[in-house]
């Protein structure tokens, strides 16, 4: 019993590392004399960075200690551990990193000590998350890091627009859980088993039934929720617009990793014997007994897909405020992973995670760009950026290439992530011809996003007169915003360059 406590202590220890930070951040926030020495003016936020940094190191740790290698899989008490789910946790601590980076471009609405706390809180939970092996621990690491997300939202004390945001996240994301823990319930009840593997094979003993059926739809409503695809999305817009530029950027960018990840897992792991594709005859003959097949997963996943990828370009054409804007590019995005999810047979996991780490990174940068715009002209519209090209030339070049990277424009990262989500479903429509529809709006809807994302950077290039740019734009960015939008920049760069390198990370 001992030696399984410490392999699983080993197993957790970037999640110990970034407990024990998160509680001192929060201590050391006590005493604002800290802050006056700092560098960045705020130790609990450079605290954090560190103790980030501490856990991605420990994670290069784990893979030496345990030796884990491509085909390795360690399982212990519902959490599993292999070099996709390290290659994600470094993903999620990154981009946490990036985050804690662009609190200095917010406004003093937020006490950084709470927000780093919480934050960190919130990163732990996405983590254990990813490493969960059974629906129970699933469960518990999601609200772990759905309520401190909640709480990000409401830290603008005094804000109104944040509290209602707050207000609306909290009752939409209650719900959304009660439909997942329903639908988890049933299939428990169904199966016998909480564990992804013994799901997997009591469902490929028994046939389809109209119970397994609901028990699909109330986990698709509940993922739905956390992965912004619609109709269960109407939290996003508020939620980015209301919440501070920070927590925003988290919500947007690092959730949604955690999030793809586990749904790719219990779909392709615990009931990839259930997908019953549309491309099945109608009816199965069994000895004397003529069975009619139900309605499988993938029908159902295949259907909001259209629906997000649809909705969210159309809706963000109409859009003025930029964060509302990303909200319904966040919609559109979710549709085009659940693509991938529904050809996840073709295509593995890898991919997927390409396509959603990328995805963050340049939603992530997008937000950093929109902060500088926050703090220097008081709101976030499209027309709000005219300017930017001529007074902040390297931040203009970032945002070029985070936009352009979320329409799909090669050489960039998020080019080779459609192409490959894309190419999966066509792999996938030899058998199962719906799947090409899929593909054809996926590219259609992917025109249409070019759209408005060019709509911004040519509002961002727009020329001013030369005696009021500066008179428009005062507040020079930090050198932690600079730096997470050219590193962001550069890895999304080597991303499309290399494309096949970083999934290989991920295999």
């Amino acid at each position: 019993m001992r030696n399984q406590f410490y392999s699983l202590l080993i197993l957790l220890v970037p999640e110990v590392i970034l407990s024990l930070v998160a509680m001192c951040a929060l201590f050391v926030g006590f005493n604002p004399n800290l802050d006056k020495r700092c560098p960045c003016k705020n130790f609990s936020v450079m605290l954090s960075v560190i103790g980030s940094v501490l856990a991605l190191g420990s994670i290069f740790f784990i893979q030496y200690i345990l030796k884990i290698e491509s085909n390795t899989l360690i399982e212990l008490h519902g959490i599993q551990v292999n070099a996709s789910i390290l290659g994600v946790k470094m993903g999620i601590i990154i981009l946490t990193i990036f985050s804690l980076m662009l609190t200095r471009e917010d406004p003093l609405y937020i006490n950084k000590a709470e927000y780093s706390c919480i934050l960190l809180f919130s990163t732990i939970g996405l983590m254990l998350l990813v490493s969960s092996s059974n629906l129970l621990v699933a469960f518990i690491a999601l609200e772990l890091a759905a309520l401190s997300m909640y709480l990000m939202t409401s830290l603008k004390k005094d804000d109104p627009v944040a509290a209602e945001a707050s207000l609306k996240y909290f009752m939409f994301g209650g719900m959304s859980s009660a439909f997942l823990l329903f639908g988890f319930s049933l299939i428990y009840g169904m199966t016998g088993s909480i564990k992804f593997s013994e799901i997997n094979t009591s469902l490929a003993t028994q046939p389809m039934d109209a119970l397994l059926v609901i028990a699909f739809v109330m986990i698709v409503v509940g993922l739905g929720f956390k992965l912004t695809v619609a109709p269960f999305h109407l939290w996003a817009p508020d939620t980015y617009e209301g919440a501070s530029l920070p927590s925003a950027a988290f919500i947007a960018s690092v959730s949604k990793i955690a999030c793809f990840f586990i749904t790719g897992m219990i779909f392709l792991n615990a009931l990839a014997p259930t997908s019953m594709e549309w491309g099945i005859p109608s009816v199965i003959q069994k000895g004397d007994e003529i069975i009619k097949p139900l309605p499988g997963w993938k029908p159902i996943l295949a259907i909001v897909a259209v629906i997000s990828m649809i909705y969210g370009n159309l809706t963000a054409l109409a859009q003025k405020s930029v964060r509302r804007l990303l909200a319904y590019s966040a919609v559109a995005h979710a549709g085009y992973i659940l693509v991938g999810i529904t050809a996840i047979e073709a295509l593995g996991l890898a991919p997927i995670i390409y396509y959603t780490l990328f995805y963050a990174l340049a939603t992530i940068g997008a937000f950093g760009v929109t902060s500088i715009i926050l703090n220097n002209r008081g709101n976030d519209d499209i027309e709000s950026f005219v300017g930017l090209g001529q007074k902040m030339p390297v931040v203009t070049l970032s945002l070029i290439i985070f936009f352009l990277s979320l329409a799909g424009i090669p050489p960039l990262a998020g080019f080779f992530g459609k192409f490959y989500l894309f190419l999966g479903a066509l792999k996938v429509s030899e058998i199962s011809f719906p799947l090409l529809y899929l593909v054809i709006i996926g590219f259609a809807t992917s025109v249409i996003s070019l759209y408005y994302y060019l709509k911004i950077l040519k509002a961002a290039y727009n020329k001013t007169s030369e005696e009021n740019v500066d008179d428009l734009f005062v507040r020079e960015p930090y050198f932690t915003t600079r730096l997470v939008l050219i590193l962001g920049a550069v890895l999304i760069l080597l991303g499309g360059c290399f494309p096949q390198f970083f999934i290989n990370l991920f295999l």
